[in-house]
């Protein structure tokens, strides 16, 4: 469902990256959640660009100022709920929150660490 949400832009993606972006069946889970902007796993708007000033990725609807994306550096309330349903979590409703507060956590100090390694790498554009 992706092609129904967002445009990519294959001309301003570099060559090396356009892997990337295909749509690679054999790993497209399809959820009973909504499609998600702000999945964690959802490149941003300026993915891989070839032309910084150029998107890769377009909303195909209007959604203001919303970060595409990992740009938001959090989990989304669907990125929980599909990683529920992927591990097979049965979480017990009074554990929920704490559940939930667990896997923010966790994924908040990957991210971290992931944004450190990012913003210390040096790639030739």
């Amino acid at each position: 469902d992706r092609d129904f949400y967002v445009s990519i832009n294959w001309d301003n993606i570099k060559n090396e990256s356009e892997h990337n972006f295909k749509i690679n069946e054999k790993y497209n889970m399809t959820s009973q959640t909504p499609y998600d902007y702000l999945s964690i796993t959802h490149y941003p708007g300026y993915a891989n660009a070839r032309n910084k000033s150029l998107r890769t990725i377009s909303s195909r609807f209007d959604l203001g100022k919303v970060a595409l994306g990992y740009e938001n550096r959090k989990l989304s309330a669907t990125d929980k709920i599909e990683i529920s349903e992927v591990y097979n979590c049965q979480v017990d409703k009074s554990m929920e929150k704490d559940y939930l507060e667990y896997i923010d956590e966790l994924f908040t100090e990957v991210m971290e660490k992931f944004w450190i390694c990012i913003e210390n790498s040096t790639r030739p554009d």
